[in-house]
């Protein structure tokens, strides 16, 4: 997948640090990243297609869970992506997989919010 977009949560800075020290003991990489290049989040367009993949082509506008996403190109199985919405940009959609799910079960979990039930939501774009 080409990566127009990748996001940055805290599960990746702590995977970039090595911190906890336990992150490096569970097979991380003790001295340095076992992955050289980092990221989870991304959002693209799907350059090639694995001979087994059926929900998506090449040119494909696309967003999930993948490997190596800091970079260029990054690879993701098909059951981690889905079809990005054409009204929603590559930067959020970026975020939505992992720091979206999050925020998702942040609020369904501790805050023990119901269907029904109205949040706020509060987006500052950078300056």
């Amino acid at each position: 997948m080409q990566v127009h977009a990748a996001g940055v949560d805290r599960g990746v800075w702590h995977l970039m640090m090595g911190t906890p020290y336990l992150i490096r003991v569970l097979g991380f990489g003790f001295t340095r990243p076992k992955q050289p290049v980092p990221g989870l989040d991304l959002a693209g367009v799907a350059a090639a297609v694995g001979k087994d993949v059926t929900r998506f082509a090449v040119g494909d506008e696309v967003f999930g869970i993948g490997r190596a996403t800091y970079a260029e190109y990054a690879a993701a199985p098909e059951s981690k992506l889905s079809r990005k919405p054409a009204n929603v940009g590559f930067d959020d959609a970026a975020v939505t997989a992992i720091s979206g799910s999050t925020a998702l079960q942040a609020l369904t979990d501790v805050g023990r919010l119901s269907p029904g039930q109205s949040v706020l939501v509060i987006v500052v774009q950078p300056q």
